[in-house]
């Protein structure tokens, strides 16, 4: 398998639960987190001199780069009655007497669930920032949740998992060498909005937050944030985080944040999204909001005729996969 790709596939409709009204209420047990079919393969080796029989080779294990370097973990919540169950990635090689910073990625309501290893194989969120290349540039603790109830929805309302998990990156922070100057969240869809929702109750907390795909009641943000350093990359496709973005983005705005505004296009080669990124980059805005042009996030015709959630989904497809904008992230440091 290449870096960071679970092997074999993950089955599950994701979309299905982002359309419409939403997935749920806050605070909802639900189990829909898609399962992981294990890679399976067999080879038949021909004998080289002709001679002899053929060699049936069958897969005896998988092995799934990056996805198994995360340990899983249970934090009990004293304060909230949560047990939350999740992934900790951790920098190899750490030198000693040295703080690392620490990224919490929380997924979407379309893993929710049990299974702790779903929040992984479900996408790039988690996995983008623990790869090798990544690492070497920015080492850096990981931390995945598994929620198993829906943790934000579009009545702004969120579960008991948002304190018990700045609990848990607090309990984390005095166990661990963090750096707890440099702690960030990001999250997609109702992981981004849990990203919000504590952004305005804790505003001081987070060094920086990537928000992908999610929305928020702009009235909920208050002036005290308009010094938050955000980076936002919705779908024009998405029906509800373009607007709702764009409302919070107008909001901050108009607080004082500095804003600066670009359209992208998820196609783009490597070297394109740097160069788009340098020119918003030399703004020197707190508040940076990627829209993708329209039908952009789409490869086939018929993605792009799905209806639905598609805009929405297919967003976190590449969001997580721009190095530049992961750059960004940890240049930025609380105060």
């Amino acid at each position: 398998m290449g870096a960071g790709n679970a092997s074999g596939t993950a089955s599950g409709n994701t979309a299905a639960a982002d359309a419409g009204k939403g997935p749920g209420n806050a605070g909802e047990k639900q189990e829909a987190a898609p399962t992981l079919k294990a890679a399976r393969a067999t080879v038949i080796v021909e004998p080289s001199n002709g001679q002899g029989s053929a060699q049936t080779l069958t897969t005896s294990r998988a092995v799934n780069r990056v996805f198994d370097d995360f340990q899983h973990f249970e934090y009990r919540d004293e304060a909230t009655g949560k047990t939350v169950r999740y992934n900790l990635f951790a920098p190899r090689n750490r030198r000693a007497g040295q703080r690392y910073p620490l990224v919490l990625f929380m997924h979407d309501a379309g893993v929710t669930g049990s299974n702790v290893e779903a929040t992984l194989y479900q996408g790039d969120g988690a996995i983008a920032w623990a790869r090798p290349e990544a690492q070497s540039r920015n080492p850096c603790f990981v931390l995945a949740p598994q929620f198993d109830e829906i943790i934000a929805d579009d009545d702004n309302r969120t579960s008991g998992y948002l304190d018990a998990t700045i609990n848990l990156v607090r309990q984390l922070t005095s166990d661990l060498p963090i750096d707890e100057n440099r702690i960030y969240t990001t999250g997609q869809s109702g992981g981004g909005m849990m990203s919000i929702a504590m952004n305005i109750k804790y505003p001081d907390f987070f060094a920086a937050s990537y928000l992908v795909a999610c929305q928020w009641n702009a009235d909920l943000i208050t002036q005290n944030m308009a010094g938050v350093k955000w980076w936002i990359t919705v779908s024009q496709d998405d029906a509800k985080a373009y607007p709702g973005q764009t409302a919070i983005v107008e909001k901050l705005a108009e607080y004082g944040a500095r804003v600066a505004r670009g359209e992208w296009n998820a196609q783009w080669t490597p070297a394109e999204f740097l160069a788009a990124f340098r020119r918003m980059d030399a703004r020197g805005a707190n508040i940076n909001f990627v829209s993708f042009t329209k039908g952009s996030v789409f490869k086939t015709e018929a993605q792009a005729n799905a209806g639905g959630a598609s805009g929405h989904t297919a967003t976190w497809q590449y969001a997580y996969d721009i190095a530049p904008v992961r750059e960004w992230i940890f240049r930025q440091r609380r105060g």
